[in-house]
């Protein structure tokens, strides 16, 4: 067993983190079917991180027990109409997806296998995840982004691994880029507050939205 959660980051680059946060928290209501209620009240939390390179964004619906794949889907579409979003998918620490968004449009994916840790299914599906590099050139932190991507998407390597490299490349907080609102560590659920251990991460400014979804 090992770590499951879905990590969400819209790109704001260096110019645009705190513009690109208040249009992703002014549009929440458009992008979630329920009305604002107290955390105790609530069906569904999200989560709205620092403003950074990419903000990073957590959801509920993206439990491994009890979340609901396609409305989280349907949201990270939505944060893509803001900005370039990311998301990550992580199995048991055994297959990992990503998958770069635009305007609503697939970009790219990677991925190393089938959820939750089994090989593809073919070589023309294994094609399918193996990652367009150049697509991801606009997003990484140096001018030789892609290729070192490419050395990174290598599913000899660990998932864990890919993880963390991937975001060193593309300048997100390896931690942050590590789990969602919780993450499922060999089955337990953990909220990120006290899955992170970054503290001068943690005193910065994430704000929570809790909905009520009839």
């Amino acid at each position: 067993m090992g770590y499951d959660y879905t990590s969400i980051h819209v790109f704001a680059n260096t110019e645009e983190p705190n513009r690109t946060r208040a249009r992703i928290i002014q549009q929440l209501p458009d992008f979630v079917s329920g009305c604002f209620v107290p955390e105790n009240r609530a069906n569904r939390s999200i989560f709205v991180g620092p403003p950074d390179r990419w903000i990073f964004v957590g959801d509920t619906f993206s439990a491994t027990e009890d979340g609901d794949p396609a409305s989280l889907k349907a949201f990270i579409q939505e944060l893509s109409m803001i900005a370039p979003t990311l998301s990550i998918h992580m199995s048991d620490s055994a297959c990992v997806h990503l998958y770069l968004r635009h305007n609503g449009d697939l970009v790219d994916k990677f991925g190393t296998g089938n959820f939750p840790f089994y090989l593809f299914n073919s070589s023309e599906e294994a094609a399918s995840f193996h990652g367009v590099e150049e697509r991801w050139a606009p997003f990484t932190t140096e001018t030789n982004g892609p290729a070192t991507l490419r050395s990174v998407w290598d599913t000899k390597h660990n998932a864990n691994g890919i993880v963390k490299t991937t975001a060193e490349v593309l300048g997100i907080h390896p931690e942050l880029a590590g789990c969602g609102f919780t993450i499922f560590d060999e089955a337990e659920e953990i909220y990120f507050r006290d899955w992170v251990e970054d503290q001068s991460l943690l005193s910065r400014q994430f704000d929570e939205f809790h909905f009520l979804i009839k």
